[in-house]
């Protein structure tokens, strides 16, 4: 360094403490994620993201000298180290509580860690566990301790003596409340009177202070006022805001003291949102009376400090006083848009005179920096709030005042033309002028003018671009071979000009629209957002009437399509107030789908034309979108029925499905209707103190896993695709109908009723991605868990020939588990992939894909059928459709299962859906009684016909 020029080490030195902030800062950001990992209790994620920044900081060592940067780490480190102690300190003693603060999220996580060795937290999970533990013995003990009648006489209002008859103590049910309110007001003044909150104490206030609200108006029906704890706790608060405004006050002169005072006012202004615009108020006054003591210029430092972090970049944005900052520094990204020469080298379009452009904009730029010094030369010499812009506006519309008008037409000539470039100076120099709130706040010092409102490049010469200049004009030469000679066009040409985003089309709209209002044009502003449309109109209303255009410019959007969701297709009137489209026929609905419900179809066609308004209805649907009508054959269907005669065959298939649906509804209604009564004589018992009746309630509501030494495990396999929608939803509403119905017969039988188990699997097709190609529930003696499974399965995908290959390969996998399998029960409407369809399908997203889930090896349902048929697992096979008949038998034959069909569609299809699969759990559970049972089932439970 010693041998190097003096200019040149500067400059190094400049840029190794460049280099020094720049690491350090982003380091630091580092540190403060992990911090909030912490917080959160992602102790595992906080580990090791501080063992990768401590290696990272290690290796920068030499270039990250920053005093912030060590002390920050050493703070962490330190808080790492200790952990395991803050972890240990927290209160979880009160059960009470634990609806509003769970140790449920904390125990889950140190035990992951903990099972992946880590001894520290493994220690810490034990000790929390035990500790939980121990306070939950001790809650039951003391409720085994109370009295019958205490235990039983829950507090429930008396409109419910119809359902539990016995009396309530209201003084003692008040009495209770108090209590709970008071502890309710003691919790969030305890927390409120903290010297400083953490994320977790703001969450837990925002808890208890909205819990207390909503008591609020009923608590003085009992003489209790629970606003006393809600004005304290917010006087309280408010306290430690105020004390935090005085110290900036007092510390004006140390910025980063007062960067530090301003993140914690805002703190509480995100996380206390009942006292957001108060907070956010004082921190406005601040900044304000801040400004005045120490001058404008400090605020560039405080930006500068503040911007380092997330909430202080929100604090930029969102307080006025700072957001002029905000808005320099977006402008120092957009430099390029600046320098001519790159922006008329990246300009693209056709018969472009680049020369003539840059001319213009040389003749624009001198004359708009001229205005702005005059005006602002004399408007920092007084006190006023804005610019005097009188004169500035007579010159502008003087610019115009030559322009020849007739009615109707306007001369667009070579002169006007010429006066372009200042017309557009004079009118952005009152765009600027009129935005001088950033200005005002920083005027006087030497880099105020970095913070005006000003046009960039781009934006001047695309409303060039859109006014006719810099175009060549081709025309025909009189007495020449030549058939065309190049001239500059005086033409205003129809242009569409191209902005990226973020490149200021709202200025060049707004702009271009004034040049044309100043002539007496009015003006259509057209976008494709009504808050964007609305929001530019507001940004530039002040320039629009300062210039005296503001009744010729409209802002609107293009012709409105509205784009909504089914739910709006039911009980959502479409209004229209627009008389031009109710004289055209009024508002036009149209349908892209084939509803459900012929019922919601009538709804959506009456949208549109209401209370004797005009309006019109169309369906336009894609041929696809109808495989769960037509069903998995639906390309070789469609044909059939294409013409005048689409809609009555698709309606009639649509109601046939929607009987189905019902036929199966009814058996879920009496399966709740049965679980109803129960419930109903459960709470009769306990009101009665019947507790035998009690007792088996709850052991039937909380049974587990079978004892039974050898239980029957079914694989429910079942297709998932577009055309499954009558399957899955009958399978949700009978599930626990074969469940009950099975363990009736077993019981008749002198056999265990929790003999066996199912779990419910569904496949598509490689059109989906692994999370959904095959999706299985756990395996359950309960079929309310099952039912809940079925809740989040949806029809979807579907690709022909389909993925029973998957299925199969599942049902494999948990043969091969300890318990094994007792037989597979296979339900769908189309065959399996050919060894085929199977390599061409999963090039849909491809091996590399495929390679990286659990579906890494490729494989064919014949390879996944044989290890079944090894192990002696028969597979039941009950097809929708005779596309699948062929396969499905197939199935079932080679592994000495039962094969029929299963008209799902039909009224009877969720009763024979019972049947099907209740049967074969029943002839597997049953044992050596297996076809007896089912035998018992049929003459119990099996619809009988008759033909004449």
């Amino acid at each position: 360094m010693e041998l190097l020029d003096k200019t040149i080490k500067i400059k190094l030195e400049a840029f190794m403490d460049d280099i020094n902030k720049i690491l350090s800062d982003t380091i630091i950001q580092g540190f403060d994620a992990i911090e909030a990992l912490i917080n959160i209790d992602s102790f595992l994620e906080a580990e090791q993201g501080m063992k990768n920044l401590s290696r990272v900081q290690r290796e920068l060592a030499a270039y990250c000298t920053s005093t912030a940067l060590i002390e920050k780490s050493k703070e962490l480190r330190e808080r790492l180290d200790g952990i395991v102690n803050e972890i240990l300190q927290r209160d979880f003693e009160d059960i009470n509580t634990y609806s509003m603060n769970s140790p449920k999220d904390l125990i889950t996580k140190l035990r992951i860690i903990a099972l992946r060795g880590n001894a520290r937290f493994n220690q810490v999970y034990n000790i929390m566990l035990g500790k939980i533990r121990q306070n939950f013995s001790t809650a039951i003990e003391q409720v085994r301790a109370a009295a019958l009648e205490e235990r039983v006489n829950k507090e429930i209002d008396s409109k419910l003596k119809d359902i539990l008859p016995f009396k309530v103590d209201i003084d003692k049910l008040e009495e209770e409340l108090k209590k709970k309110i008071q502890k309710l007001g003691a919790q969030l003044l305890a927390i409120a009177s903290k010297s400083e909150l953490s994320s977790r104490d703001s969450d837990q206030f925002r808890m208890f202070y909205n819990h207390l609200a909503s008591l609020d108006k009923y608590t003085a029906r009992i003489g209790f006022d629970a606003r006393q704890f809600l004005d304290a706790s917010e006087e309280k608060i408010f306290d430690q805001v105020m004390s935090l405004s005085k110290e900036i006050r007092s510390s004006s002169s140390d910025v980063p003291k007062v960067a530090k005072l301003l993140t914690k006012m805002k703190f509480f202004a995100e996380n206390l949102s009942m006292f957001d615009n108060k907070i956010n108020e004082e921190i406005d006054e601040i900044l304000k009376i801040y400004k005045q003591q120490e001058g404008p210029a400090v605020l560039m430092q405080l930006t500068m400090i503040l911007e380092k972090t997330d909430i202080g970049a929100r604090l930029i944005s969102e307080h006025s006083s700072l957001s002029g900052e905000d808005w320099r520094r977006r402008r120092e990204k957009m430099q390029n848009q600046d320098n001519l020469e790159y922006v008329l080298k990246e300009l693209a379009g056709d018969d472009i005179t680049t020369d003539v452009l840059a001319t213009c904009y040389q003749t624009f730029r001198a004359t708009y920096d001229d205005l702005i010094s005059r005006i602002l030369g004399v408007f920092d010499q007084k006190k006023d709030n804005e610019p005097d812009l009188e004169v500035l506006i007579n010159q502008t519309k003087a610019l115009v005042a030559t322009v020849t008008k007739k009615p109707n037409t306007i001369i667009w000539d070579h002169s006007f033309k010429d006066k372009i470039p200042e017309l557009l100076a004079h009118i952005f120099a009152v765009w600027t002028l009129k935005n001088t709130q950033h200005y005002n706040a920083l005027r006087g010092i030497e880099s105020a003018r970095a913070y005006l409102l000003m046009p960039h490049v781009a934006q001047v010469l695309a409303i060039f671009r859109i006014l006719g200049i810099g175009y060549n004009k081709y025309t025909k030469i009189k007495g020449s071979n030549k058939s065309l000679a190049e001239k500059i066009s005086d033409d205003l040409i129809n242009n569409l000009v191209e902005i990226g985003t973020g490149e200021g089309k709202s200025v060049v709209m707004a702009v271009t629209a004034c040049v044309f209002a100043l002539l007496g044009v009015d003006v259509n502003c057209s976008c494709y957002s009504e808050v964007l449309s609305a929001r530019d109109k507001k940004d530039f209303a002040s320039v629009f009437r300062a210039l005296g255009v503001e009744e010729r410019i409209e802002y609107a959007m293009i012709g409105r399509i509205t784009l909504l969701t089914r739910t709006f297709g039911r009980g959502t009137d479409f209004i229209c107030r627009n008389q031009q489209l109710l004289l055209n026929g009024g508002m036009h609905v149209l349908q892209t789908f084939f509803s459900e419900e012929l019922s919601e179809e009538y709804q959506i066609i009456g949208r549109g034309a209401r209370q004797g308004d005009y309006g019109s209805y169309r369906m336009i649907l894609l041929d696809k979108d109808l495989e769960w009508v037509l069903g998995p054959n639906w390309k070789t269907e469609l044909p059939k029925i294409l013409g005048t005669t689409l809609y009555a065959a698709l309606n009639k298939a649509r109601n046939a499905i929607y009987e189905s649906k019902c036929a199966a509804k009814e058996l879920g209604i009496e399966q709740c209707k049965h679980e109803h009564n129960a419930s109903k004589e459960f709470m009769t018992a306990l009101s009665e103190g019947n507790m035998k009746t009690v007792k088996n309630f709850l052991l039937e509501q909380n049974r587990g896993a079978s004892s039974v030494p050898k239980t029957s495990r079914t694989v429910l396999l079942m297709d998932a695709t577009g055309s499954m929608s009558n399957l899955l939803s009958a399978t949700k509403e009978t599930v626990c109908t074969m469940f009950e119905r099975a363990s009736d017969i077993l019981k008749e039988k002198m056999l265990p009723s929790d003999a066996f188990q199912m779990q419910i699997a569904i496949y598509r097709n490689y059109n989906s991605k692994a999370n959904k190609i095959l999706q299985t529930s756990s395996w359950e003696t309960k079929a309310s868990n099952l039912r809940a499974f079925m809740n989040t399965i949806h029809p979807e995908g579907g690709w022909g020939n389909e993925a029973i290959e998957i299925g199969l390969w599942h049902a494999v996998k948990e043969s091969e588990m300890q318990n094994s399998i007792s037989q597979v029960i296979l339900i769908g409407d189309a065959p399996a992939n050919t060894q085929k369809e199977v390599s061409q399908k999963r090039g849909s997203f491809g091996e590399a894909y495929w390679e990286k889930t659990r579906f890494s090896k490729p494989t064919y349902y014949q390879y996944e059928l044989q290890k079944l048929k090894e192990n002696s697992i028969p597979v039941h096979a009950f097809y929708l459709t005779d596309y699948a008949k062929g396969d499905f038998r197939k199935i079932a034959r080679e592994t000495q299962g039962r094969c029929e069909h299963l008209d799902i569609y039909s009224s009877d299809g969720a009763e024979s859906l019972t049947d099907f699969v209740t049967e074969e759990i029943l002839r597997s559970a049953a044992g050596d009684q297996g076809d007896a049972a089912v035998e018992l089932y049929k003459m119990k439970y099996e619809r009988k016909t008759y033909a004449f």
